[in-house]
Parts: C-alpha cells; structure tokens; sequence
C-alpha cells in the first residue's frame, strides 16, 4: 500500500477467503508491532500505526441494547473520531445488517471521511457503490480475491487493482438451485447488473491469465540472466587460466630446453674422455 492506494476494498464471492485476508493483515501488523518477525517478500515495506481499529465479527448485545447493524454503527462513530494519518482500520462486511440500500449509502459516506482523513485501512464488502468508490477516488483501491469459477472454488488469492465478482448465480447453480428460480432472479436485478458481474468475471480472469505468463517470462527472464552469468562466469576461469598457462608455458619450455643443452653436454664430454671420434 502506498499514499495513493491507502485503503483496500476487498470483494469477491461468500468463503473466498477475504475474512481470512483482513485477519491476515490484522495479525501480521499487530505481530510487527510487538516487535516479532513476520513472513514477507524481501521487497515489502511495512509501517507503523499509532492506532488500529477493528470492527470483525457479531458485537450485537440484548444487554447494552446493540443490534448487529448498531454495535457497527458504533464501531464507525469511533473510527471517524479518532482515526488520522497514523491509523490502520480493519472492518469485515462494511455496511452490513442493514437493508442494503441505505446501509451501502451509510458505508460510502463514512468511506468518504476514512480517505479525507488519510487513514490507512482494508476493508471487505459486496456493495457494488464501494467498489466504484474506489474506481472514481484517489486513496482508495479495489482488491479481489480470485475464484475458479470452472471447478467452483476460491483460490485464496488477493490480486490488487479490480473488483471481485460476488459469482453468486455460478454458486446458486452448483447448490443445485432450480434453473427458473435463478432466471426469474437474473430478471429481477437485470441484464446489466448480470452482465456488469460477467464483465467483472472476464477482467479478473484475464488478468490472471496474463499476470500467469507475465510471471513465466520473469521466470524465464531469470532463468537466461543465470545462465549468462553462469557462462560469464565460467569464460573469467578460462581466461585467467589461460594467462596462467601462457605465464607457465615460457618457463617450462626454457628449462626443459636447458636440461635437454646440459644432459647433451654430458654426453659430448663423456665421449671426448672415451677417445670417442
């Protein structure tokens, strides 16, 4: 995350995984924070808050009198307080337990004055205004977790820079829902939701198609960068051996030569005492 993509809005379909990612990023952060070691890419940068929200799970309560939407609602009040440029919010199903119209109005407007006051935060939803929020302003970036809508199953994959589809008729159809009841459904929203959430589908999963063969050239790229640096490698040996050889090469010829004049000598000076012609 950067100063231009502060906060993550995370959505994709129901157990795809992004619960597990907003706790992910909660316990990793908290680990940093107590001065543990946490698994990361060795190019990842990592901060420091002053302050964390959370707002993850159920807090209704017949004894403080809180329904679901209303301990929410709290939590919200207090994040918009206190919350600046040093603040790290957590929030799962923002905007939820309420009828979603006006809860995802609700949601937006307290979006809206998360990123006026440059705070830092990931947050997971299934409101469509949401995620448009994030297309139209500065701060805020859509995050999907990915799902195989073929095998029908979530791959526990967050990919950054486009909204997740909610896949909710493929679901219907694998639960076994009657055909008539998911067309009759597929009429009441309309063809252009229908057809927005297919798009979605296609970006997702061309994006995965092309982010998988952009991955298998770095790979390859990588590959040709060791065999070149092998091969560099291996002429340097060749040529300091050569030089070595040539160095050696001089010296062991002249003294071969100089045992070679000396044992000749010999010889000579052998005959001579022998009378030899």
């Amino acid at each position: 995350m950067s100063e231009k993509q502060r906060i993550l809005i995370i959505s994709g379909p129901n157990a795809g995984g992004k619960s597990v990612c907003l706790k992910t990023v909660g316990l990793l952060q908290y680990m940093l924070q107590c001065g543990l070691l946490i698994p990361m890419h060795e190019r990842s940068h990592a901060g420091i808050f002053s302050n964390i929200f959370i707002d993850i799970g159920d807090e209704q309560s017949i004894e403080d009198d809180l329904s679901t939407y209303s301990s929410h609602l709290t939590n919200m009040k207090i994040m918009m307080k206190n919350c600046n440029e040093r603040s790290l919010i957590l929030i799962d199903e923002f905007g939820g337990g309420t009828e979603p119209q006006i809860g995802g109005a609700i949601a937006e407007a307290v979006l809206k004055r998360f990123n006026q006051k440059q705070t830092f935060g990931v947050i997971t939803t299934h409101y469509q205004n949401l995620k448009h929020f994030a297309e139209d302003h500065e701060g805020v970036v859509n995050g999907a977790m990915l799902y195989d809508r073929h095998l029908m199953q979530a791959l526990f994959q967050l990919q950054i820079g486009n909204p997740g589809s909610s896949f909710a008729v493929e679901i219907a159809r694998k639960i076994g829902l009657p055909e008539d009841v998911i067309a009759d459904a597929s009429e009441i929203v309309g063809s252009e939701y229908i057809n927005a959430d297919k798009y979605l589908q296609d970006i997702v999963r061309d994006k995965r198609y092309w982010e998988g063969k952009r991955q298998t050239i770095r790979q390859r790229e990588k590959h040709m960068e060791d065999t070149i640096a092998r091969y560099q490698a291996e002429m340097e040996d060749l040529q300091k051996s050569r030089k070595e050889i040539i160095k050696k090469v001089p010296l062991d010829f002249l003294t071969k030569a100089y045992m070679g004049l000396h044992d000749l000598e010999l010889d000579l000076a052998v005959k001579k005492v022998g009378g030899a012609p």
